[in-house]
């Protein structure tokens, strides 16, 4: 089981554990797995950004798809012990790219002036919290530390609930009711004020040290 891992995480893996089974008797390696999952990321952007409600549907199962090949190929790599850089590097930026153009194209979709704006600002939020978080960790703190919530521990299991990749299960689930706009407005709005609380709790921290070196 995956370190700090976020809600997202913990149910896609029984879901790609049947995959990772049938993958473990075969020569495909991780790192296949992940250029395979480019091309039904590829194909939910064409079918979100034509809409309609059979179009985002469709465009929306195909991030899904994708969704569940991004939780094959690491864990893929750890059953079969040929783990790398290289391999780490590759699954995370396509997830890194992808998932706000889904929003973006999710917006483009809708051909509404106001949706493309608040889809707009919603694909923003990731793009913003990793810079922040990996500027923090890299130039300032110089490790990989996570960044704990200033929070009781009782209610540390809500910092695991928020991510990236939660999007694409709440893009089905809204594409299946046809209220896709709600989605884009939640990111808009809450993704936002996460990268928000992430930079007060850094400004917190750095404070703290400044006052006990």
């Amino acid at each position: 089981k995956k370190k700090h891992e976020d809600l997202t995480g913990a149910i896609l893996r029984p879901l790609a554990k049947p995959l990772i089974m049938l993958l473990l008797h075969t020569s495909i390696t991780p790192n296949q797995i992940s250029m395979i999952s480019i091309i039904p990321a590829l194909l939910s952007l064409f079918f979100l950004i034509n809409a309609g409600y059979q179009n985002t549907l469709i465009g929306s199962i195909l991030a899904f798809v994708y969704l569940i090949l991004d939780a094959t190929d690491g864990q893929l790599a750890r059953e079969k012990k040929i783990q790398s850089i290289f391999g780490h590097w590759l699954d995370g930026i396509i997830g890194y790219i992808f998932v706000p153009f889904m929003i973006l194209a999710t917006a483009i979709g809708s051909k509404n002036y106001a949706t493309l704006v608040i889809g707009s600002i919603a694909a923003l939020c990731f793009p913003i919290q990793f810079t922040l978080i990996y500027y923090y960790n890299s130039d300032i703190k110089k490790n990989d530390q996570r960044i704990d919530l200033p929070i009781p521990t009782r209610w540390n299991f809500l910092s695991y609930i928020y991510g990236q990749a939660l999007f694409i299960p709440l893009l089905l689930i809204s594409a299946i009711l046809n209220q896709t706009t709600i989605i884009l407005w939640f990111f808009a709005i809450f993704g936002h004020l996460f990268w928000m609380i992430i930079l007060y709790i850094q400004y917190l921290n750095l404070k703290k040290e400044k006052t006990n070196p």
